[in-house]
This record gives C-alpha cells, structure tokens and sequence, in this order.
C-alpha cells in the first residue's frame, strides 16, 4: 500500500502549514519550499480549501492560511479528501472479486496489516506530524 502522489503531496503541505499555524502561504512559497510542481498545488490547494482544511485569501497579497481545527485533522479525512479512502481498500494484488468470500492468496494476510495502517491514518493528526517536524 503506497500513498498517491496526491495525497504524499497534500500531507506534505498541510504538516508544513501546521509548523507554523498562524502564517499565510503563498503557491509559489510552497512550490519553492516542498519542491511540489506549480502546477500541482494550483489544482491540489482549492480542494484543501473546498474541505475546510485551509482558506484562501485572494489578491496581491493573497495566500493560504490552515485553519484553527488542523490539530483535528486526520491522515485519513485528508487522504479521503483528494483520493478517497475506499481506493486503500482494494485488493493488494489487483484482483477485482477479492474479498472475505473469494480470497486471493494474500488476503488474510494483509488485511489485518490494512487494518492496522488505515487505524494509524484515522488516529494520527496534523498537530502530531506538526510537533515532530521534518526538515526539507
């Protein structure tokens, strides 16, 4: 189970908005920072906004600023904002009929691993990941 580029990038973003809470970002600043492409983040960052993760402010001065409830915030409400989460439910080997009634050969042994990595995402905040840093 690999995240998407997608929800990799809008992690990224929001735990380095979460460093610093009360700071208004620019696309360029994150594009320069995160080394995400420009283009990327000018389609990424209206759905961060449209989920009530982050608000926009237009204009010359204009931004993005993460709002007060990030230490809410889940991996999972994230990735369930720009993929969904039912897409880290399928099978691990691509079989479209795998399930508890038509196993493929690796279902029970993943599942309770999916399980446990899809507990970790519902559970884990953006203040957590804020708190620990990561340096770019």
């Amino acid at each position: 189970m690999k995240l998407s580029k997608t929800s990799e990038h809008a992690i990224r973003v929001l735990v380095y908005m979460a460093q610093n809470p009360e700071e208004q970002f620019s696309v360029n600043t994150l594009h320069e920072t995160l080394n995400i492409p420009f283009k990327y983040l000018g389609r990424l960052m209206p759905s961060l906004a449209e989920a009530g993760f982050i608000v926009a402010t237009h204009g010359k001065n204009g931004g993005y600023r993460l709002l007060s409830n990030y230490e809410f915030v889940t991996i999972a409400s994230i990735i369930d904002v720009v993929d969904g989460m039912d897409s880290y439910s399928e099978c691990i080997l691509g079989f479209e009929n795998c399930g508890d009634g038509k196993p493929c050969p690796l279902h029970n042994h993943w599942g309770p691993h999916r399980d446990a990595i899809k507990k970790l995402w519902e559970t884990v905040t953006l203040k957590d990941l804020a708190k620990r840093g990561f340096k770019i």
